[in-house]
């Protein structure tokens, strides 16, 4: 399977921008490359050059806490300014077309 021409874009734009600065979580280009689920945000960098960061996953899964933070208190995001920006899966582009909210009943009365 040859590499999505957007996606290879975006990871050398990253690669450029970053350099051999890091960020938490960062991913290698081995990882960028191979993983599943290739994920973009923007809001991350401090440093004021605009620049975006990656995570990438295994599966949906794995970004349920993340999405969940965002959407109820930011606790877990290391900024409140990330913003989903780009998402590909099997190197396709997805977007995100809805979000479902599970809920339990609280111990607390």
């Amino acid at each position: 399977m040859s590499a999505n021409p957007v996606l290879m874009e975006l990871i050398q734009a990253h690669e450029r921008s970053w350099g051999m600065e890091q960020y938490v979580g960062r991913p290698s280009l081995a990882d960028m490359l191979s993983r599943r689920i290739i994920v973009f945000w923007s809001g991350d960098d401090r440093s004021g050059k605009g620049r975006f960061t990656v995570s990438v996953h295994d599966s949906a899964d794995e970004l349920n806490d993340i999405i969940l933070s965002m959407i109820l208190a930011g606790k877990v995001t290391p900024s409140t300014q990330r913003r989903l920006v780009r998402m590909f899966v099997d190197q396709k582009a997805v977007k995100v077309t809805g979000v479902r909210l599970l809920t339990e009943p609280s111990e607390r009365t």
